[in-house]
């Protein structure tokens, strides 16, 4: 090898990635956030791990922490927090009708989903555009006169 070759000093994790290790930190300390992520979670931890540790970070890792920490910023965002209120306040509208105007097998069925949607709501922050339809479609043939 030829000396002076590696003369320069590489940074540490810490000092390129200060900020996203203060705010990851900060995600995975939020128990109201976290516990609606399953595996998610583990993929962050084992993103910040690596950056504590000085392990290498790719440029898709770095997108991905930072995919997660605007998630979680947006999450707590007013604007988004006035919607999941409203689509909340939607589907569980269109679970008491349900409990009212359905019969038992086919309202079993539909309260489960409903309830499992509103958890969802409440944990992630979103629903899928299936579960959307699927509510749309729903609420479509609930009787005129509950609505």
């Amino acid at each position: 090898m030829k000396k002076g070759l590696y003369t320069h000093q590489l940074k540490s994790n810490y000092t390129k990635f200060k900020d996203e290790i203060r705010d990851l930190r900060k995600l995975l300390n939020d128990e109201d956030y976290c516990a609606g992520l399953g595996d998610y979670h583990n993929f962050l931890s084992d993103m910040h791990m690596k950056l504590v540790s000085n392990g290498r970070i790719t440029t898709n890792m770095h997108q991905k922490i930072i995919n997660g920490i605007d998630k979680w910023k947006s999450f707590y965002d007013e604007n988004e927090v006035w919607k999941r209120e409203k689509l909340l306040k939607k589907i569980s509208k269109m679970a008491s009708i349900c409990e009212v105007h359905y019969f038992s097998s086919d309202k079993n069925y539909k309260l489960k989903v409903i309830y499992s949607i509103m958890e969802q709501i409440k944990t992630r922050g979103f629903i899928t555009k299936k579960q959307m339809e699927w509510c749309n479609d729903v609420y479509k043939i609930m009787p005129k006169r509950s609505k």
